[in-house]
């Protein structure tokens, strides 16, 4: 099955005083109505589904995350035990949707880009 991993880590210190540790940048609504979270959500949904959108963050942000992704289930927020960069948190993603699912096919995104999507001209 196919999976979205979202990185959702970090708490975007290029971005202070806007972005703290308990209003991280994924957390901040910077382009038109929605944070980055939902951003990042809305455009891959459609694609892989709820059920199959995983996100791997910090504790103290899961809160604010799910909050802004009510449609992904609690199960699906992974926990970094210790911040340590983009490698170390696509595998910790990818060992826990192993244990799930050992046929797994990853994709790895993140909740901070904005990726405008547009029609054809």
């Amino acid at each position: 099955m196919y999976y979205a991993l979202i990185m959702a880590g970090g708490i975007g210190s290029r971005l202070w005083p806007l972005s703290r540790l308990m209003r991280p940048k994924q957390a901040l609504t910077l382009v038109g109505n929605n944070t980055m979270m939902e951003h990042a959500v809305d455009r891959i949904v459609a694609l892989f589904g709820s059920q199959q959108i995983y996100v791997v963050t910090r504790a103290e942000h899961v809160p604010i995350l799910a909050e802004q992704a009510p449609e992904l289930p609690d199960g699906n927020f992974i926990v970094e035990p210790e911040g340590r960069g983009t490698a170390p948190a696509i595998g910790l993603g990818a060992i826990h949707l192993y244990k799930q699912d050992p046929t797994a096919v990853m994709a790895v995104l993140t909740a901070d880009h904005y990726i405008a999507l547009r029609s054809n001209p």
